[in-house]
């Protein structure tokens, strides 16, 4: 997130303490984006008697800003910063915790993926939220494929979690990492029944980017039974490109406009590709 830097430091530094969480953020992405200041200087932060200046530091060091006048490339303002996110970790505030492991995250050092995975198992849920959040993003094929085994057992795992929102974000993960496997694909099938929609549209999606063919009845017939729609529906639609689908989106697409959703970006794109395929269909026909 891009922020225009108007305040100087000495204005920004005591936001940084600022009860007001949008606030503080804000404060925060400036001085990240902006500013820069030195890397000792956010480790001082980083071990004040303030959690929430504490909190910040950590979010601070696993921050990127634009490295040209063009901003077209962005690069870790701090990519030393591993090591003293990894003593961080140990703060006995549990919102500072979580700062400092999304930060360790936003490293992608694969020799800290051990302590990362680590914490799907901890008893307070916004951990674990950052957990199966983190995993969608690794290059699992590549620098960090020695962990990726581990990687789907633990986002199999949060997909089981008892929080709604742990679940929507392993199933993400898992997709968007095209951590494609038995194993994964078999537990997306499953998550189709969760009671949350946000899950069950992940899992189709997933799904759809998965190419199982096998989901398209299935799919079809969501968009036209299932009271709580999903997004994901219409993009796993769009995802197989099956002009027989046109149907169900169609429907679908009037009902979610009738329940007055804010966010429809994604039904005109939906419905442009299954006309298109099908029209490519037929042309091929003739």
């Amino acid at each position: 997130m891009e922020t225009k830097h108007t305040r100087p430091l000495s204005e920004l530094e005591p936001l940084l303490e600022n009860e007001d969480e949008d606030i503080r953020y804000k404060a925060a992405q400036e001085i990240a984006f902006d500013i820069k200041p030195p890397y000792e200087q956010v480790c001082e932060w980083g071990q004040s008697e303030s959690p929430l200046r504490r909190e910040m530091a950590a979010f601070i060091l696993g921050s990127s800003a634009w490295t040209d006048d063009a901003k077209t490339v962005t690069a870790l303002t701090y990519p030393q910063a591993v090591p003293f996110l990894l003593k961080v970790l140990n703060d006995t505030d549990e919102d500072v915790e979580q700062s400092a492991l999304e930060a360790l995250a936003n490293h992608k050092e694969p020799n800290t993926l051990p302590v990362i995975l680590g914490y799907a198992d901890h008893a307070w849920e916004d951990l674990r939220w950052s957990v199966a959040f983190s995993l969608g993003s690794w290059d699992w094929e590549g620098a960090c494929r020695q962990y990726r085994e581990e990687a789907i057992r633990v986002l199999v795992k949060l997909m089981d979690d008892t929080d709604d929102d742990v679940r929507d974000w392993a199933t993400f993960s898992v997709h968007n990492a095209r951590l494609d496997t038995p194993e994964t694909r078999a537990r997306l099938w499953k998550a189709l029944e969760d009671t949350d929609c946000d899950v069950r549209g992940e899992a189709a999606q997933g799904l759809a980017k998965f190419g199982d063919s096998s989901f398209i009845p299935v799919l079809e017939r969501m968009l036209w039974e299932d009271e709580d729609l999903s997004p994901c529906y219409f993009l796993a639609a769009e995802e197989f490109g099956d002009p027989a689908l046109l149907p169900a989106v169609i429907a679908a697409s009037e009902r979610w406009l009738a329940e007055g959703h804010e966010m429809t970006w994604f039904i005109e794109p939906t419905i442009k590709a299954l006309r298109e395929r099908g029209f490519s269909v037929l042309n091929d026909l003739l």
